[in-house]
């Protein structure tokens, strides 16, 4: 009986509480409850498996696996989840996935393309969101892609945030600013225009547990978020929306440019689940059940 390899650079217990690697591991839960122990899963650490043209090959975040290993599966079964831009490899000097560093339309230039064949020779190249798609076609990236309407919860998750959102209001009258080391998500900007504005802001505090982060956020009735990447969803501003938060931000990303963006609180929990269970995870096992039987 064939298998199903997984293939990915973290999975979740290696990187806490990071947005791709928590939607990943919904998808991941899900491949497992459909095929046990025909499923192998391996992050950068591990012997990477080699092609063949038995088997199902699946692709998470893969900016650590290098051009030639992935073109070697052009002539196998695989499928790709894409959490951001892979098919952006930057400008000299930067991490790339950024199609913003290159223009204001986030084109990316020709020469600054890679995985173009990966991409083409894929069964299926999963995006989050009408705006991630959009990125795709704009740059020109040949492959059959299937949009799942945005970031994936489990039920657990789900479960959680309404328990909090119901068990929760806030008690800080403070904007509350994402604390984040990385540039691209923006710290600075929103710190900036707090500052500006004479508004008073804290940094969301450092959490332990992804419990504790939900309940952190939840004390605060507006989030201020300006991201300097083209966030193919952002799970956070979902969180945020969740818990009943106000989002200031801007409108040039997944989530800020989604149908759903409206809704808050129990009703875009509601709906999140709905897409999640009743449209991507299904969508998803169509692919699966053709590719793996």
């Amino acid at each position: 009986m064939s298998k199903i390899h997984f293939i990915t650079d973290f999975i979740k217990k290696q990187e806490d509480f990071g947005g791709a690697a928590m939607t990943g591991e919904v998808y991941l839960d899900f491949i497992r409850s459909l095929y046990g122990d025909r499923l192998h899963i391996y992050t950068h650490k591990d012997r990477p498996p080699q092609p063949n043209e038995e088997d199902l090959f699946i692709f998470g975040n893969r900016s650590l696996y290098p051009e030639t290993y992935l073109n070697s599966f052009i002539g196998s079964k695989y499928i790709i989840f894409e959490h951001d831009h892979q098919y952006d490899k930057g400008k000299p000097g930067t991490d790339g996935r950024n199609p913003w560093i290159h223009n204001m339309e986030g084109l990316v230039p020709d020469e600054h393309k890679q995985q173009l064949d990966f991409y083409k020779n894929a069964k299926v190249v999963f995006v989050l969101t009408d705006f991630h798609k959009s990125m795709f076609e704009k740059n020109n990236i040949e492959c059959n892609l299937e949009n799942i309407k945005c970031s994936l919860f489990s039920r657990q998750d789900l479960d959680l945030i309404r328990s909090i959102s119901k068990d929760s209001s806030p008690s800080s009258r403070k904007i509350c600013v994402h604390n984040s080391n990385v540039w691209l998500k923006g710290t600075a900007q929103a710190v900036d225009f707090c500052k500006g504005n004479k508004l008073e802001y804290d940094l969301l505090p450092e959490s332990s547990s992804r419990e504790e982060f939900l309940r952190n956020l939840s004390k605060y009735s507006t989030l201020v978020f300006f991201p300097l990447s083209p966030e193919s969803c952002c799970r956070f501003v979902m969180e945020a929306k969740m818990l009943g938060l106000n989002v200031l931000t801007s409108q040039n990303y997944g989530a800020s440019t989604s149908e759903w963006f409206t809704q808050s609180g129990n009703d875009l929990i509601d709906t999140v689940e709905n897409l999640n269970y009743n449209y991507a995870l299904p969508l998803i096992e169509k692919y699966l059940k053709q590719y793996a039987g």
